[in-house]
């Protein structure tokens, strides 16, 4: 968790200090139903409080820079305003960083569970971005319908999706998790490559609202995931039954992630 949200926090202009404050209440803020309403919303005025007051601290004197004084700065014509500033903020702090961590702590488990995988990427730092992207595909990420399932859409008019009329008014869900199987798509679909290629996966979307911090995301995945193998040799799981699974939260995720490794790293 502290890596992704200490780049973020970084990008926007925040003081990594504050981490300790921020990381718990961006992740009770995250919450779909495993957190006590009262609390969540607490969570969501601290951080706009804290987000408020560093946008106002911006306007008023001269700060470490960043994306939020940049933002402040502008003096176009479609400058944002000052609660549109606090908004994009907190969304980039909470769907940015926690997903990102949220991500590589299941790719970390599922290289781990495959014999071999993790020495090879080792030996073959160059192979990592391949995998990360089979680890998108792979990784089923949805935590509730929020999730990379995504919200019901309801059909305004009618409309042919393919060899499917989707008359208006009827729900569709749209399941990246599987398309991200589909046998039409991608050869031995239920099979783990992570070489493979070419690999159009869905795991940041689809269109318009595609993640629009994906190459980002795939950066913070890639450089994550290479750093903790080169600097924790002989890493493993302490065991799968011991995995502390989060749960009624947006994202598919773990609380703790019990390991071992042997010598030099720390």
């Amino acid at each position: 968790q502290p890596f992704p949200n200490l780049v973020h926090m970084t990008v926007l202009g925040l003081d990594t200090a504050d981490l300790p404050f921020l990381l718990p209440r961006l992740t009770v803020a995250w919450s779909a139903g495993h957190h006590q309403p009262d609390e969540v919303t607490k969570a969501n005025r601290d951080l706009h409080d804290y987000l408020e007051s560093r946008v106002s601290r911006s306007r008023s004197q001269t700060t470490a820079g960043g994306l939020i004084d940049a933002l402040v700065q502008n003096e176009s014509s479609v400058r944002l305003s000052h609660a549109e500033i606090v908004m994009l903020a907190k969304g980039l702090l909470m769907s940015g960083a926690e997903t990102t961590a949220s991500h590589l702590a299941l790719s970390l488990i599922e290289v781990l569970q495959r014999p071999g995988l993790a020495d090879s990427l080792r030996r073959y730092p160059e192979q990592i971005p391949s995998a990360v992207e089979e680890l998108l595909r792979w990784i089923w990420f949805s935590g509730t319908i929020g999730g990379t399932a995504g919200g019901p859409h309801i059909a305004t008019a009618d409309v042919k999706l393919h060899d499917r009329l989707i008359s208006k008014g009827e729900f569709i869900v749209p399941i990246l998790d599987v398309a991200n199987r589909d046998r039409d798509v991608f050869p031995d679909a239920d099979e783990f490559c992570p070489q493979r290629s070419p690999n159009p996966h869905l795991g940041f979307g689809h269109g318009r609202h595609r993640c629009l911090g994906m190459a980002f995301a795939r950066l913070e995945l890639q450089v994550g995931l290479q750093t903790v193998l080169s600097r924790l040799s002989g890493l493993t799981l302490v065991t799968a039954s011991e995995i502390d699974w989060r749960t009624q939260m947006f994202t598919r995720g773990v609380s703790s992630l019990p390991v071992m490794w042997q010598g030099g790293g720390q």
